[in-house]
């Protein structure tokens, strides 16, 4: 999985993705947070890139009023229009990723360390899922939640 998500080379062949901007979220063994890091620092680290595709849109658009018939532009007009569209429903999933997970109640500003090694996993799977990724990666994603939270992952994933 960490050749897949990029965190690792492969020893021989590559991993090429189609299209080249395909997000991953990656859950993966081992979490480690940054030292004195709060939930909410941590949480929009992994927020939509609202920002970022709102400026790519409009790149999109300058480019494409003086060359509207470019082929190339208009595909990427649209690919702008859905990227985007993903970045704002991820905005407004924020609370629901944390009640999904039971951490909406902790305090934005309550120091990651302080937390229990369930809700530091929970936290590092509700960052994953606030990405907004094309494809999720989870490794043993199940671990350290109840009932109830495998449900609401499974329904979370499926409706995605």
């Amino acid at each position: 999985m960490d050749i897949i998500a990029g965190v690792q080379k492969a020893d021989s062949g590559h991993v090429a993705f189609t299209p080249s901007e395909l997000r991953i979220g990656y859950l993966r063994q081992g979490i480690s947070f940054d030292q004195g890091e709060t939930i909410g620092a941590y949480l929009n680290r992994f927020a939509s890139n609202l920002k970022e595709c709102l400026e790519r849109l409009e790149t999109v658009c300058e480019a494409l009023a003086t060359s509207p018939d470019d082929v190339l532009l208009v595909n990427e007009y649209d690919r702008a229009l859905r990227n985007l569209d993903r970045a704002q429903q991820m905005e407004g999933a924020r609370l629901d990723i944390l009640s999904g997970f039971q951490l909406e109640d902790i305090p934005q500003d309550t120091l990651i360390e302080s937390l229990s090694g369930g809700q530091k996993v929970r936290l590092a799977l509700a960052g994953v899922l606030l990405e907004g990724p094309h494809v999720l990666l989870l490794d043993e994603p199940t671990n350290h939640l109840d009932i109830e939270m495998r449900d609401w992952l499974r329904e979370w994933i499926l409706s995605y």
